[in-house]
């Protein structure tokens, strides 16, 4: 009899396509996908054409299957393993969503050059022994990319790759398959607590924060060809739509700040830091994570409550600080050694 699969054994791997569009299998071994995931799934969203001709029935005839698109979801932690100015391995899923990442900085770019797309493979449920099942896509994007900080939590990242599904390919196909021997990233996160460097309008601000979220807002489509072998040739972030929310208590500062920055249009500088401390990470000492928004517009507020405590929901939409743009945020990530 065969052993049930355990549906937390898994494992994710990841890399940069050489070429658009074909697969570079990534290297399972420790040296690439070292990162450590939550919530790993995968799911197949083919494109259907329904048969629904004039006939002498309502009976449906067989669907035809067209493009074959696989999704994978799950999150990852945001912690510096790496030294300083050198990328860690999950900073790939950013890049993805359409940023860009130079001497340890992470800014958007329009510049498509500059957007790699993704072969992605991971091994879902596993008897432990040698029974594991593993899907794959190629020609990978960010359909959605999302941090999310809360107090007491380490920073979370979560991420949904969107990419092509070649059933006919014996690296991406559905199959059984043993799970790898990775030496994951050494790095503990920090959680979200002693922030610091909180800045409204380049003035020091006690916003009494529990949480600080950033949408990447990477807005996927399909790049289709005829040539390829499901008709997509591979995925392409076309357009972004960031959104910050924030849950600062009234008073620090008012509600009519918030008010008026709304109904007035008025454009807000937003910065915060968070730390990893050097005891998360003994070999290379403390990390920082330094975000920076140079312009934001208020989008809403709503009235909220926190353990009793009047609080408000604020959602902010960064804007270009200067032409010709790309400069709606930055993630300067540094390590102390």
């Amino acid at each position: 009899m065969a052993e049930a699969l355990i549906s937390r054994l898994g494992e994710l791997a990841i890399k940069a396509e050489t070429t658009k569009g074909t697969k570079a299998l990534p290297a399972v071994d420790g040296t690439e996908s070292q990162f450590r995931v939550y919530d790993l799934d995968w799911t197949l969203e083919p494109r259907m054409f329904e048969r629904r001709t004039a006939a002498k029935t309502l009976s449906r005839y067989a669907h035809l299957v067209g493009q074959q698109v696989g999704v994978i979801t799950g999150k990852v932690e945001l912690r510096k393993s790496a030294t300083t100015n050198t990328e860690d391995d999950w900073g790939l899923l950013l890049r993805a969503a359409g940023l860009a990442f130079a001497t340890g900085v992470y800014s958007f770019t329009s510049d498509q050059s500059a957007h790699p797309t993704l072969t992605a493979l991971c091994w879902i449920g596993s008897n432990g022994a040698s029974g594991a099942i593993r899907r794959g896509i190629r020609g990978a994007v960010a359909r959605a990319c999302k941090l999310d900080c809360k107090v007491g939590e380490p920073p979370i990242l979560s991420f949904e790759l969107v990419g092509a599904y070649d059933s006919g390919d014996t690296d991406l196909a559905e199959q059984s398959d043993a799970l790898n021997t990775i030496t994951h990233e050494s790095a503990i996160p920090g959680v979200f607590n002693a922030i610091s460097n909180v800045q409204l309008d380049d003035s020091n601000a006690d916003l009494f924060l529990s949480s600080f979220s950033v949408d990447f807002g990477p807005q996927a489509v399909e790049r289709q060809s005829a040539a390829a072998t499901n008709g997509i040739a591979h995925y392409v972030v076309a357009d972004r739509d960031v959104t910050i929310e924030l849950d600062p208590e009234v008073a620090q500062p008012s509600a009519a700040y918030w008010a008026g920055k709304l109904s007035a249009g008025t454009e807000v500088k937003l910065e915060l830091t968070h730390t990893q401390p050097a005891t998360s990470s003994p070999s290379h000492g403390a990390a920082t994570f330094a975000f920076v928004f140079p312009k934001c517009q208020v989008q809403s507020t709503k009235r909220a409550d926190r353990n009793g405590i009047e609080t408000l929901g604020v959602t902010l939409k960064p804007d270009l600080s200067s032409e010709p743009g790309d400069d709606e945020m930055t993630l300067t990530i540094t390590k102390a050694s």
